[in-house]
């Protein structure tokens, strides 16, 4: 496991002598970077700030409008990183732009996958020769935890990371699932944040899951009787291939519409697709990191809100 070097003063007693109620009060005007250095001052405020009722306590920081998320990574040149993000307007016009702020920058030397974030945090996975590692970041707090490497199996195996959260026990779970055609078999390992020591264990599964390659949700409108509904969207004229590069769809937002990006561009920009209507808005955007690397993945997520969690 490594973390970003974090040093606390072993004289905390002018800090510690300023009241809990105080300390918080102060921490709630903050920005959550600024919230996050304070785990620097003392032991007492790192305590504070690494409480699991977080939320309770700085509730202001942890209802923050949704915001797009842009992961830029895999660049033709090198793998490298980028985590940045935007505001999300909810009803933009055609003259829109947006900017978005850089989080997170780094130089692989693997390359990686992107999982889609959860509650705050953004997992990749990288690999290498014969081993995959995975990376958990939090793009607010600047935060990554690195995990113990994994040995692959190899061709004709395939391997695939889950990201989630058990909010049962309240903690990030890491699923490693390997899947061997050639027998049938498959192998299942869990890694869990938040633990001193951070290894894999493996774990057994009675039900057969088979990786799929594109991430997604298939969603089952009727559990009890397992019934599944078909809506078809005629596409618009702007959307065909003899129009436009291909487009990917990031997701929907809370106003119902679309969310349409070019997942392969130096010239970005994000389409509002509005399926009643069947009007795309267009809204350009500048994004850090494509400005230095030719031909990288953008990696579009909708209602992304940054959590002061701490790893």
């Amino acid at each position: 496991m490594t973390k970003r070097k974090q040093h606390v003063s072993g004289d905390n007693s002018v800090f510690d002598q300023i009241s809990v109620d105080l300390i918080v009060n102060i921490m709630s005007k903050l920005p959550v970077k600024s919230i996050a250095q304070c785990r620097c001052v003392s032991k007492l405020w790192s305590s504070i700030i690494r409480r699991p009722n977080y939320n309770m306590l700085f509730p202001a920081k942890s209802q923050a409008a949704p915001r797009f998320l842009f992961i830029v990574a895999n660049g033709l040149y090198g793998p490298n990183f980028f985590i940045s993000s935007s505001p999300q307007p909810q009803y933009p016009d055609k003259h829109s732009s947006l900017e978005a702020t850089l989080h997170i920058s780094s130089i692989a030397t693997d390359y990686c996958q992107i999982c889609p974030p959860v509650n705050g945090l953004v997992c990749r996975y990288m690999y290498g020769k014969d081993f995959i590692y995975v990376v958990v970041s939090n793009p607010i707090t600047g935060e990554n935890v690195t995990t113990p490497k994994v040995t692959t199996k190899g061709y004709p195996s395939k391997e695939k990371i889950y990201f989630g959260y058990d909010p049962v026990e309240e903690q990030f779970k890491v699923l490693f699932m390997t899947w061997l055609p050639s027998s049938g078999s498959h192998e299942y390992q869990v890694l869990t944040l938040g633990t001193r020591n951070l290894s894999w264990r493996r774990i057994q599964c009675s039900t057969l899951h088979y990786p799929h390659e594109d991430d997604g949700i298939c969603i089952n409108e009727n559990a009890e009787e397992h019934k599944w509904s078909d809506t078809f969207y005629k596409m618009p004229e702007v959307l065909r291939p003899s129009r436009i590069e291909s487009v990917f769809s990031a997701g929907m937002i809370g106003t119902g519409e679309v969310v349409l990006y070019r997942k392969y561009a130096q010239i970005f920009y994000i389409l509002y697709y509005n399926l009643e209507k069947n009007i795309i808005t267009s809204v350009s955007l500048r994004v850090p990191g494509l400005d230095y690397v030719e031909y990288n993945e953008v990696h579009t997520f909708p209602n992304f809100v940054g959590e002061l969690k701490l790893m």
